[in-house]
């Protein structure tokens, strides 16, 4: 496909001076009626973009993509269509500048700062760590981190036995003035060492991520490697080095594995603080990305080689990486490590994952493949696995193993003494209704952060009515204390209710749900995701609130091709059976109007990325018609053939394993059936997309298509692009897109 369009884009290089001029003239145009108008969203000129004939053939099938060019970001008609868009977006939505006023006002006053029975205010993060007591204290602009030497380290959590204050990390210090955008990465103290720390941030919004090392005591700074999401400390022969995973700018994932030396660096190797990293490991199976994790106990560093079915873990050992247990198709796993024993997670024996362990000897002598390692004797089961619970995660302490499970899509901690092998569940009933995190410094690695020594686990748990909270539970005495809290009382009402398939029998579909306090039914805002075995949790959103102020409820379906109910639940919505998922959104939404929850006529649907499918299945499935009155998508993945059928693109081999390859018969016809830019009828639905143009994983071109396949038929639709990435903008920016959208919802749906 690369190929057909480079042909396409140099075939029309002849034209671009006059289709210049004539959407120089259009914009000029527009520009006068909208400036003359007392109604712009009646007399704007609606974008109309140019049509260049583009066919490619798959399987004797004619498939017709006039809007390829957009791919071109060479062709300058490409921002001056965007520039088209943002404009006609704009004045359609300057009727709802002041509501979009009033919902900033209500999400700036909803900021609460944390209760701490330490002596801490407004703190977001605690962790232990080398005898450290570490938070995140949100100062302006950009936050903080601090620790306080701890005095009493068998103590839990935070005791008054604390030193003084010491500033580790401070953004507003490093950043520039000028920063439009800031999301942080990785934050790592070297635990040998800890005056030295690792820290990065994306102020672009692509995903790369600029890796530093700072030495706390003399203040210094060095570094500004690209990097992705993932770092760990590690001392080769007494030189300490960071090791981190980094993205492949040609095939565009991360796929590279490199070590930076940070004190005590080798003379002959020349690699002082400032010298340039060192290649550790190149992953060559572009269907599979690295990153870069340590065992809890510290004592092997190692590179996570995942796919989407498929995993790896190789030990490193200085420059080289070597499998633990060699990779087998379909089969993940992961690992780690306490008294002499390898502890295993893994699907080998059964879909919902189980937990064995193994001598460390007998593994590190072992050289098989995982699916041989589980096909004769399997190692000692630590925590099986059982068809009513799906194992999330585990994580392991001196004395204590932690698994984080899922029962009936509600997530629980069970606790495992590794010396009695007795189990427990500490999670008072009372909390089970809720979403329940460990506690994290950051999203994308969600690692436990407690020391491995010690008794206590911290985690945090929220709901849609409950902000987050801080428990710490003494695993010695099964003593749960609540840490931090954010008082708050809201007058609105959760629960989860449970619909009928229409699609399979004895069948029914989760849904997290948040009502105004009212018995009738209300106009509903609708949100479903359905793909990569993902766990759309029901947390605590403010911006929820400003629906719910104005009578509109809130739920999140939980359809199949997420895992929410088990590996079962996730794998029965892939490849060839995709529609399952957009059923089940259907079956939600005609559920909650069956329960007397949703008010016909007034119901929205939200996907972002992935969940582009679901919402482009409500534009284009007549199954949908009479249920979804609007769409709000954002960063939508709606062009499944167009995206999977140039394995060079990056991510696409990766994402082979989740939506198949279009090559294949029955995929293609799947994709076609399924696709939202290649079925798009007449529809009285009204559309919101935005997309991003530094958006590494869904490109700005695919949301931009589908909008365009939309103005030809006549829908409603507007689209805002901005200058951001996948997960769009931050601070103001992404508080006036998040304001734009819940106006458009309540001038949409509400009554």
């Amino acid at each position: 496909m690369g190929t057909l369009a480079h042909m396409l884009f140099k075939s029309t290089r002849s034209f671009y001076p006059f289709i210049t001029l004539v959407f120089i003239l259009l914009s000029l145009t527009w520009s006068f009626y909208s400036l003359s108008s007392s109604s712009p969203s009646h007399y704007s000129i609606i974008p109309t973009p140019k049509r260049i004939p583009f066919d490619f053939y798959l399987h004797g099938t004619r498939i017709q993509d006039n809007y390829a060019w957009l791919r071109n970001t060479q062709d300058p008609d490409v921002y001056s269509y965007i520039e088209q868009e943002n404009s006609y977006t704009d004045a359609s939505l300057r009727g709802q500048r002041g509501l979009q006023g009033e919902i900033q006002k209500e999400l700036e006053g909803a900021n609460l700062y944390a209760k701490s029975e330490c002596d801490m205010l407004a703190v977001s993060q605690y962790w232990q760590e080398g005898g450290y007591l570490y938070y995140t204290r949100s100062t302006a602009p950009y936050p903080a981190t601090f620790r306080r030497l701890r005095f009493n380290e068998t103590a839990c959590f935070c005791t008054l036995d604390l030193g003084p204050e010491e500033t580790v990390l401070d953004y507003n210090t490093i950043l520039p003035p000028n920063t439009t955008y800031f999301s942080p990465g990785i934050f790592e103290v070297n635990p040998r060492d800890p005056s030295l720390i690792a820290f990065s941030y994306d102020t672009t919004g692509s995903e790369t991520y600029a890796l530093y090392i700072r030495d706390t005591k003399t203040g210094k700074m060095w570094g500004g490697w690209p990097s992705y999401d993932s770092a760990r400390w590690a001392v080769d022969r007494g030189a300490h080095y960071l090791y981190y995973n980094a993205v492949d700018p040609q095939w565009g994932i991360p796929r590279w594995v490199l070590r930076a030396c940070a004190r005590a660096c080798p003379k002959q190797d020349k690699r002082d603080e400032r010298g340039e990293p060192e290649w550790v490991y190149v992953e060559e199976d572009p269907s599979l990305t690295t990153a870069v994790d340590a065992t809890s106990d510290g004592l092997f560093v190692f590179v996570k080689v995942t796919g989407q079915v498929t995993s790896e873990i190789r030990l490193i050992n200085s420059t080289i990486a070597t499998p633990l247990f060699h990779r087998s198709l379909a089969i993940h796993y992961t690992i780690d490590h306490a008294h002499a024993h390898f502890y295993i997670l893994t699907n080998a024996l059964a879909p919902n994952y189980a937990i064995h362990r193994l001598p460390t000897a007998q593994a590190l002598a072992s050289n098989m493949s995982i699916s041989a390692l589980f096909s004769d004797k399997p190692p000692e089961p630590v925590l099986p696995a059982s068809d009513a619970q799906y194992i999330e995660r585990m994580d392991l302490l001196s004395l204590h193993l932690v698994a984080w499970v899922r029962v009936r899509g509600l997530r629980q901690v069970v606790t495992i003494d590794l010396v009695s092998q007795s189990m427990t569940r500490p999670v008072p009933p009372t909390l089970e209704t809720y979403s329940l995190f460990p506690g994290t410094n950051t999203d994308m690695d969600q690692r436990l952060y407690t020391e491995f020594n010690s008794s206590c686990l911290l985690f945090s748990n929220s709901s849609f009515t409950v902000p987050h909270a801080s428990y710490v539970h003494h695993l010695g005495t099964a003593d749960t204390r609540r840490m931090t809290h954010k008082t708050v009382s809201v007058p609105f009402s959760e629960r989860r209710v449970w619909v009928p398939s229409t699609r399979t029998p004895n069948t029914f579909i989760p849904i997290s749900l948040l009502t105004p306090p009212t018995s009738n039914p209300t106009p509903i805002l609708v949100s479903a995701y359905g793909a990569y075995g993902g766990f759309q949790d029901p947390t605590w959103s403010p911006h929820l609130f400003s629906l719910l102020r104005r009578n509109i409820s809130y739920a999140i379906c939980h359809p199949r091709g997420d895992a929410d109910l088990g590996a079962e639940w996730y794998t029965s919505a892939k490849y060839t059976t995709k529609n399952l998922t957009f059923s089940d959104v259907r079956d939600c939404i005609s559920g909650l109007i069956s329960l007397g929850v949703a008010l016909p006529g007034h119901i929205g649907l939200y996907g972002r990325s992935a969940g582009g499918l679901i919402t482009g299945s409500a534009v284009s499935s007549s199954g949908f018609n009479g249920l979804v009155q609007l769409v709000v998508t954002q960063v939508p993945f709606v062009d499944p053939v167009g995206d999977m059928i140039d394995p060079t693109m990056p991510w696409v081999p990766y994402e082979y394993y989740e939506w198949g390859n279009p090559n294949n018969i029955n995929i293609f016809h799947a994709m076609m059936d399924y696709s939202p830019y290649y079925n798009v009828p007449k529809s009285k639905i009204k559309v919101f997309v935005t997309t991003g143009l530094k958006d590494a994983r869904v490109g700005f071109y695919e949301p931009l298509k589908w909008v365009a396949k939309m103005r030809e038929v006549g829908i409603n639709v507007l689209v805002r692009v901005t200058g951001q990435g996948h997960f769009g903008g931050v601070g103001s920016a992404g508080l006036r897109e998040m304001c734009e959208w819940l106006a458009f919802v309540v001038c949409g749906i509400g009554v």
